[in-house]
């Protein structure tokens, strides 16, 4: 309902993207996780979401892009960076 009432609220794309993506609608998901990430190209949480959807989708080039990217906009005190941290080398290790 969020994104009848605001085309351009990126937040509801991502929330609908996480929720697709439970439901195992990754196609579904990763469209809203891109249209959110459109919408707000500077937002770190908006990126490592995407990141986690393309893991999801064996996309791990793409996830990894997305998380370099994250880091690149996230400040240094935001809470998720050792999570994306983490994230990020296991994925560069191939794991």
């Amino acid at each position: 309902r969020a994104i009848e009432l605001d085309a351009r609220y990126a937040g509801a794309y991502t929330d609908r993207g996480i929720a697709r993506s439970m439901l195992g609608d990754l196609k579904g998901g990763m469209a809203d996780f891109d249209r959110a990430v459109e919408l707000e190209p500077r937002s770190p949480l908006y990126r490592m979401n995407r990141a986690i959807g393309r893991e999801k989708a064996g996309d791990v080039k793409g996830a990894i892009e997305d998380l370099e990217k994250t880091l690149e906009l996230a400040p240094k005190e935001w809470p998720r960076r050792p999570g994306v941290e983490f994230t990020l080398e296991r994925l560069r290790k191939g794991k």
